[in-house]
């Protein structure tokens, strides 16, 4: 299920199995607005600690799940945005960001390479 389904589906066990409305009722609770509420869902943005303890609190789960639920990495730029002044343009920080994934891809397939190169030689 994905990270927002799942996290509508809690929303809706939390208010007796009604959807209507829960989401707001939710945000009541927490304190937050819809946009917060939005971006949590969204995977915009990760709560933060408080509001994740308050979330453990309010509905009745660990912290670790709701940190799984409402936590994804998926859209963290925050390490872009913060040294977005010393790399440059967004353009030359989204290029790094590619530079960077495929680094990590030719690494990953060097790897394969010599594996295969070893079951050619007979495993030595």
């Amino acid at each position: 299920m994905a990270a927002l389904e799942e996290a509508e589906e809690l929303l809706k066990q939390w208010n007796k199995g009604i959807k209507r409305g829960a989401r707001a009722k939710a945000e009541k609770e927490l304190g937050i607005s819809k946009g917060k509420m939005t971006a949590y869902l969204k995977g915009w943005q990760n709560p933060s600690e408080e509001t994740i303890k308050k979330m453990a609190s309010i509905f009745g789960k660990p912290e670790e799940e709701i940190r799984r639920i409402f936590c994804t990495p998926k859209y963290d730029t925050s390490y872009y945005q913060t040294n977005i002044k010393s790399k440059g343009s967004v353009q030359q920080i989204i290029n790094a960001a590619k530079v960077e994934v495929i680094e990590e891809k030719l690494k990953t397939l060097d790897a394969k390479i010599e594996l295969v190169i070893q079951l050619i030689r007979g495993g030595k």
